[in-house]
């Protein structure tokens, strides 16, 4: 067995992989134990529970996430750039585990054991990006910013929740960063 963050990772990693092709929070510790190529004593050891490997996975990709939208702090960095930076980053770490958005927004809608760590990032996440728009949005806009952000996230999330129904727009790895440029282009472009 590998060192022992390098074995808690690869199961947390493993585990994302299939909640990320998953219509819901579910998953068997057999899954991981074969994805992630370790054996049930690994499981049990680092997370006592298939329930605790969930929380703890949910909680590496927040801890992921957060690390993009603190990024988005950074004052010397224009409005627009700082929106552009955090929009590829969260696009390129939603599309690895895209069903896990999906489960986010569904637990979410109809509030159906959302974690506390998602219900807390929540309302920090849609300030974040207020603030930012707030400053690259006219003063005298027709909406106010909330209406903005809004849509802004929506949009942000939207292939993500469609990746299947899309899979020339969404799915093509051949081009998929010029496909990614040209969506957060125009995203920010209608802010």
């Amino acid at each position: 067995m590998a060192d022992n963050k390098s074995t808690r990772e690869q199961i947390i990693e493993a585990a994302l992989e299939i909640l990320s092709k998953k219509a819901s929070f579910q998953l068997t510790t057999r899954e991981v134990v074969e994805k992630a190529n370790v054996n049930i004593a690994a499981v049990n050891y680092y997370f006592g529970s298939k329930d605790n490997l969930i929380e703890q996975a949910i909680e590496f990709l927040l801890k992921k996430l957060y690390e993009i939208l603190n990024e988005m702090k950074d004052d010397s960095v224009p409005p627009k750039k700082r929106l552009y930076n955090f929009s590829f980053k969260f696009l390129e770490l939603t599309d690895k585990y895209p069903g896990i958005v999906k489960n986010i927004v569904s637990t979410l809608m109809f509030e159906e054991n959302t974690s506390e760590s998602i219900k807390k990032m929540i309302p920090e996440f849609t300030s974040i990006v207020s603030d930012v728009i707030r400053q690259l949005s006219p003063k005298d806009r027709k909406y106010p910013v909330e209406y903005h952000t809004s849509q802004f996230i929506v949009n942000l999330v939207f292939p993500q929740l469609f990746y299947n129904s899309y899979p020339t727009l969404f799915n093509d790895s051949n081009a998929k960063n010029k496909i990614r440029n040209e969506y957060i282009s125009f995203l920010l472009d209608n802010i």
